[in-house]
């Protein structure tokens, strides 16, 4: 006698499935609302939901499947997508996009809320398909652009560090300077905020506290008036990268999920540089499936444009299918390391000891955060005395551990695999804002995009054992 089913399915190690899938578009809209909730900062009932999200992520790295999703399909898939991006559209619509707007009086707000009405009609008349899907995901595009062209419009000088350091920083490489070693003026925000020697009369002594490619990409924005136009173009092209995975729904169901977040008009507002992460791990994806000859230039770049990217280099392993061909694996390698170096040491090598103090110290004398949106600050609000930050890192090296071995060798793999490792690193770490947590956003719906799980799943053979450890 066969074993009787369970809810758990077994299935092929390397091929994807849509349990994740669904997953991952579930783990981008509850995370989404945890950062709605207080903008990103320490709330119990936004910690809740980066638990339930974060296990939900972890279970679907490991590779367990759900029968009756398995059965389901992409009908699961679209109606999550779809019932994601509708909470978003109205979510938008509940409060301002941002916390330093310059608007006289509430109906100034209605541009704002008109053209998210709008883009949520686009999103579902897109998602519903036919011949309209041609015409609506260019107007999706465009609309989410001139809703951040508004953003920045209204919103033109955030009272935030990071702005004053890109903002300078851009003026300085325009000028033929080097943006490390540079002092801006302290905003008057909590001294606190800031570690031994980074603040001193009167000045923070931080030049550019990201690498030179992130640099390099704000000037062209700068030209225009601003940086953040370099941002929002890195925004709005991810998801036209998102889109351009794989025809479908599916694909334009998780671009609008991510477009649509509801603290991403924040995260522009304020100015931060997670938006060209995201795009060069979309990037990454899509070389991965459609363009492999040039999957190691935008793996290069994925590294090069934040300190913690390189973090996740393990996982670049499941980008290549059973038995690992080690020559393949090293001619990637090599010349992803090539580019890194390339877009990094010209600049980083003007003055190598404010590269160092700006882009490697600084972050290693960050001080832990209260407010961070993190288990770490969870344990301190109640009572405990804070926890190590090395526990982070203990943490990432275990679920990078589990991805390498359980995860598909897919690109949807990859991308779930490191949206798991940073969701659970940044969870664990001292600070955790709502920034990083957006990278993980868009890497779930990056790995959602670039599945290529079977339209009708076949029939699984019986469960036997546990299958989500």
């Amino acid at each position: 006698m066969s074993a009787p089913e369970g809810p758990f399915a077994a299935g092929e190690p390397d091929r994807d499935a849509w349990t994740p899938v669904v997953a991952a578009l579930l783990g981008a809209a509850m995370l989404g609302r945890a950062l709605q909730i207080n903008n990103g900062h320490f709330r119990p009932e936004a910690i809740v939901m980066v638990a339930l999200a974060l296990g939900l992520v972890l279970i679907a790295t490991a590779s367990a499947r759900v029968r009756a999703v398995e059965r389901h399909g992409r009908r699961a898939a679209l109606i999550t997508a779809g019932v994601g991006v509708a909470y978003e559209i109205v979510e938008l619509l509940s409060r301002p996009p941002g916390i330093y707007l310059h608007l006289s009086r509430r109906d100034d707000l209605f541009p704002f809320f008109g053209g998210i009405a709008l883009c949520g009609i686009f999103a579902g008349a897109a998602l519903a398909g036919g011949r309209w899907r041609r015409v609506c995901v260019p107007l999706l595009l465009l609309g989410h652009f001139f809703l951040g062209v508004w953003m920045i419009h209204v919103s033109p000088d955030p009272q935030i560090d990071v702005h004053v350091f890109q903002r300078d920083a851009s003026a300085a490489l325009l000028s033929g300077r080097d943006p490390y070693g540079l002092t801006h003026p302290y905003l008057g925000a909590d001294p606190r905020f800031y570690g031994p020697g980074m603040l001193s009369d009167g000045r923070v002594r931080i030049g550019l506290p990201y690498p030179p490619l992130s640099a390099f990409l704000c000037v062209p924005g700068h030209l225009f008036g601003d940086y953040r136009y370099s941002q929002l173009a890195a925004m709005t092209l991810t998801g036209g990268l998102i889109v351009s995975m794989h025809p479908g729904a599916l694909a334009v169901g998780a671009a609008a999920l991510f477009l649509f977040t509801p603290r991403g008009f924040f995260v522009l507002e304020q100015g931060w540089t997670e938006p060209f992460v995201v795009l060069f791990l979309a990037a990454t994806v899509v070389c991965a499936v459609r363009f492999r000859r040039a999957l190691p230039y935008a793996l290069g770049c994925f590294f090069a444009v934040k300190q913690y990217s390189i973090l996740v280099a393990p996982l670049v392993l499941l980008l290549f299918p059973r038995p690992l061909r080690w020559k393949e694996v090293w001619s990637v390698a090599w010349r992803a390391a090539a580019v890194a170096v390339l877009v990094t040491l010209p600049l980083a090598l003007v003055d190598v000891p404010a590269f160092v103090n700006d882009v490697v110290l600084m972050q290693v004398r960050q001080p832990f955060r209260a407010d961070a949106l993190s288990f770490l600050a969870l344990v301190a609000h109640l009572g405990v005395p804070p926890l190590p930050s090395a526990i982070a890192f203990v943490v990432l090296a275990a679920v990078i551990a589990v991805a390498v071995l359980r995860a598909p060798r897919t690109p949807t793999g990859f991308a779930l695999a490191v949206a798991a490792a940073f969701f659970a690193f940044f969870a664990f770490n001292k600070q955790a804002f709502c920034n990083y947590y957006y990278l993980v956003v868009g890497a779930l719906c990056v790995a959602a995009a670039a599945s290529s799980a079977p339209e009708n799943a076949p029939r699984q053979p019986p469960f036997q054992g546990p299958h989500i450890a």
